[in-house]
């Protein structure tokens, strides 16, 4: 559990105090007004090129480009190392403060991280900022109260730059050095939280990902997957599975195309992620008219639709009732079938594999015809089999969403923090 905070009852905003919405309730003292110049020295990383990036090497260092996608307000692990003699290098302090000197734009290069290290290699392209106050608190200060203020201090086109001469005229408002600390620790323990919660999800979807590779059986090495799950017989025994069943696509669905409509239901397109969804929300814009529209095929909920102008050649579910371009191919079961279970089933690398290299050119993009679908051979448990398996897996996915859930809830959470907790 986080250490309680108090809210203030006169914001920054109010009777010109300079005091912060969010606050441990042992602080009580204004925040001090101070030019970034009048409490920091600055100076400039140097160069160390790709080739110079060596695994093995003696010294730790860290390029400008991986503030971009590596590092983020408290740089404890380093990614990379270099051989070249320390003597030629710029060598951090712990506390330092590093900001890109470049990048695309204004907005992206507003990012600050504090090294917690002495002696890591500082590459060119970097401003290091050096300071008696925190600089994790500084560092997270930069990023979120003051990443527009910094942003409109950058310079440049094509390539924007950001100079200390500038950086060194910034308004900071700062607490007590012990505030800082509080504030530094407070923050650095709602990251920790938020990356311990994305490396579990990561860790669930690796998991899911290594039971479908066992749960099925790649076509071309029998049908026996190596991870079984008993049925009942008759008696209400659970026994043993019956082994898996070759069948053609086209045994197991058929195309339907039902054009009987006025137009007047939702139009759908095919995301990777979610299945059939509104093409709006999919951020699709066309404008159809009237004429095509009635082209248009209806989907029922439970169909399957493949995406005939994907790369993947993904086969997507649909949970909706509407219309879909004509493009795709509507997949309704000739046999009963479990829909989750033909959810993953489509979901498997080595069927999109499969799948893919039936796809052939057309005029406008590339497609996949029923005809290529219905002659690929596909694996296929009972029913009572498909149940379970789609069961097993659903859960895991409804760990991975809850998981999911939390990584949001909680990166909106220090969101507001830190809006209310600096000035």
């Amino acid at each position: 559990s986080f250490l309680s905070m108090t809210k203030q009852k006169n914001s920054s905003s109010e009777k010109g105090r300079s005091v912060p919405e969010l606050r441990f309730p042992e602080f009580n003292i204004d925040w001090e007004t101070k030019m970034l110049k009048n409490v920091a020295t600055f100076s400039k990383g140097k160069g160390i090129s790709k080739s110079e990036i060596s695994e093995n090497g003696s010294t730790e260092c860290i390029m400008y480009g991986q503030l971009y996608t590596h590092y983020n307000e408290v740089i404890n692990d380093i990614k990379s190392k270099t051989d070249i003699s320390k003597s030629e290098l710029i060598l951090s302090e712990s506390n330092d403060i590093i900001i890109p000197a470049s990048g695309e734009s204004q907005i992206d290069i507003a990012k600050a991280s504090c090294v917690t290290k002495s002696g890591v290699a500082l590459g060119g392209d970097l401003n290091i900022i050096k300071t008696k106050n925190n600089g994790v608190f500084i560092s997270y200060y930069l990023n979120s109260k003051k990443k527009l203020d910094i942003a409109k201090l950058a310079q440049g086109i094509s390539v924007v730059h950001l100079y200390t001469s500038q950086l060194s005229l910034l308004n900071l408002n700062l607490p007590s050095l012990p505030e800082q600390q509080k504030i530094a620790s407070f923050l650095t323990a709602v990251d920790d939280k938020l990356q311990a919660l994305k490396k579990k999800k990561e860790l669930l979807e690796q998991y899911k990902k290594g039971v479908m590779q066992k749960i099925f059986p790649s076509t071309g090495s029998g049908n026996t997957p190596e991870i079984r799950f008993k049925i009942t017989n008759q008696n209400g025994e659970l026994v043993e599975p019956t082994e898996w069943e070759k069948k053609k696509g086209k045994e197991i669905f058929y195309s339907h195309s039902n054009k009987n409509h006025n137009g007047d239901l939702p139009v759908l397109s095919a995301s990777q992620e979610f299945g059939m969804v509104l093409r709006d929300d999919n951020g699709i814009q066309i404008q159809s008219s009237e004429n095509s529209i009635k082209s248009y095929k209806i989907v029922e909920k439970g169909d399957f639709v493949i995406s005939l102008r994907s790369f993947q050649g993904g086969i997507e579910y649909s949970n909706l009732k509407g219309i879909c371009s004509p493009a795709y191919t509507i997949l309704k079961p000739k046999i009963p079938i479990v829909d989750d279970f033909f959810k993953y089933y489509f979901k498997k690398e080595d069927f999109i594999e499969r799948l893919s290299k039936t796809v052939v050119g057309i005029r406008d993009g590339k497609q996949i015809s029923y005809e290529a679908f219905g002659g690929l051979k596909l694996l296929v448990p009972s029913v009572e089999e498909q149940t379970k398996i789609a069961n097993f897996l659903s859960a895991i996915d409804e760990k991975i969403k809850g998981v999911a859930e939390l990584v949001e809830a909680t990166e909106q959470w220090k969101k507001g923090l830190l809006q209310k907790m600096f000035v």
